[in-house]
């Protein structure tokens, strides 16, 4: 052998000896990532009697980890999965967010117009009849509307009003919903800011008036199919129920005779109430049902600049505004997404009874956070802090 071949060989070697070493060095570092994630979400769930839960962690558009534990169904013993069905909650709000800002880029909607140039009545803040209530406002949570008790109208099954009968009600004066004092705060649109359902109960309805179709057909067709989400839908008549995960709150007196609760129980399983598949007339804030798999396309979608798996939903630069704080003086506020204050995460929560849901990833880092669980015990949105924290750690 030449001296020249055998310096080549030499060399070859080192670096196949590197190579190696570095895949050894990466393998173990997810390995180690993997494990604190189990260890983290299992000591959760075992601290806080969860009957079930699923998250996943997402990095560079791929699932990096998942897991689930703990019941879909404790009666029939049916164990938590990713792939298990839940109601997400107002994580469903980024989902309206997203038919939103489409028909924004076709044109056919602007964020600073008066929301009456979309609709056949008025809807006016009746403390500041000349105010226009814009679309931007209803995203960013300073619309001035309020969410009156009969926003949380909890009943089994799927809504027994529509949309649009619902959302007239509310704001035509001579509505059976319609109250001057409970449905409107007392201060002009956009000098404030204050969460609002409703505020997204009226964007769905925008989206149907526009669009011409019914806003859980609008999704499908433009969203959730495009996006690979074949057993997701916002009414139950729309996915495999069998699917779907079973909601629990505390078997307890309180919980028993509480308004809102009482009329959901079906039975008790043990130190559980399990609820009934129910709904609410203001579905567009909050119904999406999803699993964690499912939804991870969609955030996977987003965190790529609106593209997944060749499907573009947004632009790149519709996506770069949503996730632009969007109030002077509020850092936090994107267009329906908001930023987590301590960490540089973006996304959105849900609470509804027997459910907490979490969706939040940074751009910059690509790590994206999942997680449902079949009740409202626990601190969620806690554990997604502490989750991004072992993973950054770990990867510095």
């Amino acid at each position: 052998m030449s001296k020249k071949s055998a310096t080549i060989s030499l060399n070859t070697t080192f670096f196949l000896i590197s190579f190696l070493f570095s895949v050894s060095i990466c393998f173990a570092q997810v390995n180690r990532i993997e494990g604190s994630l189990t260890t983290i979400t299992s000591d959760y769930v075992n601290k806080n009697n969860v009957p079930g839960f699923a998250a996943c962690v997402v990095k560079d558009g791929k699932i990096l980890w998942s897991n689930a534990y703990g019941h879909a169904d404790i009666e029939k013993d049916i164990p938590m999965s990713v792939e298990a069905i839940m109601t997400i909650a107002s994580v469903s709000k980024t989902i309206t967010t997203t038919a939103v800002l489409q028909l924004w880029e076709k044109g056919k909607l602007d964020l600073d117009a008066d929301v009456n140039e979309y609709l056949q009545f008025s809807v006016r803040n009746p403390n500041f009849p000349e105010t226009p209530i814009t679309v931007k406002q209803l995203l960013t949570h300073t619309s001035s509307i309020n969410d009156s008790d009969l926003v949380y109208s909890y009943a089994c099954g799927d809504p027994t009003v529509t949309l649009e009968e619902w959302i007239k009600n509310y704001f035509e004066s001579s509505g059976k919903y319609y109250d001057k004092k409970n449905n409107f705060h007392a201060w002009n649109p956009g000098k404030e800011r204050q969460y609002s359902n409703v505020a997204f109960g009226l964007l769905g309805f925008m989206v149907e008036e526009i669009s011409k179709q019914p806003f859980n057909e609008y999704c499908k067709t433009n969203i959730i199919t495009p996006l690979g989400m074949n057993n997701s839908g916002w009414f139950i008549k729309e996915v495999d129920t069998l699917k779907q995960a079973k909601l629990y709150v505390k078997a307890s007196r309180r919980n028993k005779i509480n308004e809102w609760l009482g009329k959901l129980i079906s039975k008790q399983t043990g130190d559980y109430f399990q609820l009934c598949n129910y709904s609410f007339f203001n579905y567009p804030d909050g119904l999406l049902k999803t699993s964690v798999k499912e939804l991870s396309n969609f955030m996977i979608a987003i965190m790529d600049q609106g593209a997944y798996n060749g499907q573009q939903i947004l632009e790149k630069a519709t996506v770069s505004r949503m996730l632009t704080p969007q109030l002077e003086g509020n850092g936090l506020q994107g267009l329906g997404w908001k930023k987590i204050k301590s960490e540089p995460l973006w996304g959105h929560g849900g609470s509804d009874p027997g459910i907490q849901t979490r969706m939040y990833f940074n751009p910059e880092t690509n790590v994206g956070i999942i997680l449902f669980q079949n009740t409202g015990r626990g601190n969620t949105f806690k554990l997604v802090k502490n989750m991004y924290s072992l993973i950054v750690d770990n990867e510095e």
